[in-house]
């Protein structure tokens, strides 16, 4: 750690193993730390270590365990003094509040700026009346909000604007994106035990009712043919609900479960089609970008918040039960209709979002608030000790580290 620079602090929301320690907004952490090097010292804060991923262990990152989750009075000291301690003047966010009245605080002990980053999904209903003129009021409080407000897609920039009432001059989108790089096709069929004559249709997704897994199966079933197979990649909570309603379908042939699988980009190479069920995604979700990546086609609801990086020339977008029963149907039947989505859908995401477009979106948001050229210099002088012991710092060196190929638990 470099004694006396500014410090930018990176908030992770869960273990360093789990949570927001996945490769996307690992990513971001990396990408910021290197954008500002030459200016600030960048701390990652966890609120507890287990394993620390290889590729943040090789960045220019000082990684300490410290809970900034919005706590108790106790807790507010104790981030109080890791900001002094640590010279923070800069602290990025991910899903949380666009104002707060700890933002006050924080900045009251040396903060200069506060981003956010959105990506909670959702659609959600714009206050009125009341409600909407003290979150107006508040977000233009000097202090009191976010001074960059970044969402995961358009979608969520808009949801900040129309729902979080904030100034739109504050609100940037970096639409999610993707490393390009080359994975090994799986076999599929011979992996899982699937016979050769089924078409194999993909989700991963976490294994809860969220994801819409249960209505997936339903639709497949409704087709009434036995050339299609189902595989779920992913754990969770509702496994065995589905597992139950795979039996009350009498389709559990034709259903797998791989649970929580490594190697999930491999397998969606050797996969047919995708679907995304779930109503709840914002704009589109890493899964949706991941399925376009491997040349899939794929069938999603027509919602705004789903549909983001999906049109007829990449996928299928049904109203309804019956929209997704007749979209399987076709690419069932037509299975050059089906290479001619997939194909379409590898060159939309190979174009519009890489991982480096995300990258630049990101950092140009944050220069809005903290350009790199005209960032003040502060006085060089040795931090204070960390006060307390339930604070741990790893120094790390300044070696580049390539993306890591983790795909993330949950969407």
């Amino acid at each position: 750690m470099q004694q006396g620079k500014a410090g930018i602090l990176l908030v992770a929301n869960w273990d360093s193993s789990v949570g927001y320690a996945w490769w996307l907004m690992e990513s971001h952490w990396i990408a910021i730390s290197r954008h500002y090097a030459d200016h600030y010292q960048t701390h990652l804060a966890y609120p507890s270590i287990s394993d620390v991923p290889a590729n943040i262990a090789a960045a220019p990152i000082a990684i300490h365990q410290q809970d900034f989750s919005f706590g108790g009075i106790g807790a507010l000291r104790e981030q109080l003094r890791f900001i002094r301690t640590h010279l923070i003047r800069t602290i990025y966010f991910t899903d949380r509040p666009a104002f707060s009245w700890r933002y006050l605080v924080y900045r009251a002990a040396g903060v200069q700026f506060i981003a956010i980053h959105d990506h909670t999904p959702g659609m959600r209903t714009s206050p009125r009346g009341l409600k909407r003129a003290l979150k107006w009021m508040a977000q233009r409080m000097p202090g009191l909000a976010a001074d960059v407000q970044i969402g995961a897609s358009e979608f969520v920039r808009r949801r900040l604007i129309d729902v979080g009432c904030a100034p739109p001059e504050k609100c940037f989108c970096a639409p999610n994106g993707l490393p390009m790089q080359n994975f090994e096709p799986m076999d599929v069929h011979t992996e899982f035990g699937i016979p050769r004559h089924r078409k194999i249709f993909v989700t991963a997704a976490r294994a809860s009712k969220y994801k819409g897994i249960d209505f997936a199966m339903r639709a497949l079933a409704a087709t009434g043919r036995n050339d299609w197979h189902y595989l779920l990649c992913g754990d969770g909570p509702d496994l065995q609900r589905f597992r139950d309603i795979a039996a009350e379908l009498r389709i559990e042939d034709q259903v797998t479960f791989a649970g929580t699988r490594p190697d999930v980009p491999n397998i969606l190479l050797g996969c047919y089609a995708a679907l995304h069920p779930s109503e709840g995604e914002v704009g589109y979700s890493l899964a949706i970008l991941e399925y376009m990546r491997a040349g899939l086609p794929v069938i999603v609801p027509n919602n705004p918040s789903v549909t983001g990086a999906t049109s007829r020339l990449t996928g299928i977008i049904y109203k309804n039960t019956q929209g997704a029963i007749q979209g399987i149907l076709k690419l069932l039947k037509m299975p050059n209709y089906a290479r001619s989505l997939g194909q379409h859908s590898r060159e939309y995401v190979q174009t519009h979002h890489p991982i480096e477009k995300t990258h630049s979106a990101l950092l140009a948001a944050l220069e809005r608030v903290m350009p790199v050229k005209a960032l003040r210099k502060y006085p060089t002088r040795h931090a204070k000790k960390p006060a307390s012991a339930s604070i741990t710092c790893v120094t790390s060196d300044r070696s580049a580290a390539a993306p890591t190929t983790r795909v993330p638990r949950e969407d």
